[in-house]
């Protein structure tokens, strides 16, 4: 399948020497989120009902999973008793796989806030989270297609930005830029101080998915100043 981009506003385009700098450079300012590389609960889970269920993990491998606590629940509603939703994280091969039979519509809401604890992360140098979705293979019907959010909280202020809805079958690399956060609630929360970090999936009937890697992405523009003044440095070196 082709790779698709979805970006909450438009990007801006870079010069093939600028993509390859930004690429060797972004992973010096990126936050991981959650690379679905790290496990400890039964999975896969099977809903058989409409209604949720909840599953909490932890505490995993902070380096694979932002705060080491995943807050997982799904859940959806279904047609007929034949209909079942079913949800698995699968560490050897890093994804969540979300699978719905025809008549079933459901969603996925994970939750990374170090067991409420809080993370207390800054994320001011960041300029969007990205979400690698794989293998969506639409909805029956055109149902809906599939909707990705993510909510920040610093304890007392939320906000929300959602990317626009998948409908064609694909693999997609989401972004949702931090800049196109919504309030929902009085103000925007502080981004040097972020306690909860949250992603929500909402696929129409029968819409399979993975989804493969959770990161915050920094400021491009950053990037390739710190690339070339690498790159500057080389040259001197030399």
């Amino acid at each position: 399948m082709d790779a698709h981009t979805l970006r909450t506003r438009p990007g801006c385009m870079l010069s093939a020497a600028a993509t390859v700098l930004l690429c060797w450079s972004s992973v010096h300012g990126e936050i991981l989120v959650d690379s679905f590389s790290d496990a400890d609960a039964v999975w896969p889970q099977t809903l058989a009902t409409t209604g949720f269920l909840d599953q909490l993990e932890g505490p995993l491998d902070p380096n694979t999973v932002l705060g080491a606590y995943r807050d997982t629940r799904f859940g959806g509603t279904l047609a007929l008793d034949v209909d079942e939703i079913q949800l698995g994280v699968f560490p050897a091969e890093g994804v969540l796989d979300y699978a719905a039979s025809a008549g079933a519509q459901g969603f996925v809401a994970l939750t990374y806030d170090a067991n409420d604890v809080g993370l207390g992360i800054d994320v001011t140098d960041e300029d969007r989270i990205r979400v690698e979705i794989v293998d969506f293979d639409g909805t029956v019907g055109g149902s809906g297609g599939l909707e990705v959010s993510a909510l920040l909280s610093d304890g007392d202020n939320e906000a929300l930005v959602t990317a626009p809805l998948i409908t064609a079958a694909g693999n997609y690399t989401v972004d949702m830029f931090l800049a196109d956060l919504v309030p929902l609630d009085g103000d925007l929360p502080d981004l040097t101080s972020i306690e909860i970090v949250a992603l929500n999936f909402s696929s129409g009937l029968g819409g399979d998915f993975r989804v493969d890697d959770i990161r915050f992405i920094p400021e491009p523009t950053a990037l390739l100043m710190v690339g070339f003044g690498l790159l500057l440095g080389m040259r001197r070196f030399r």
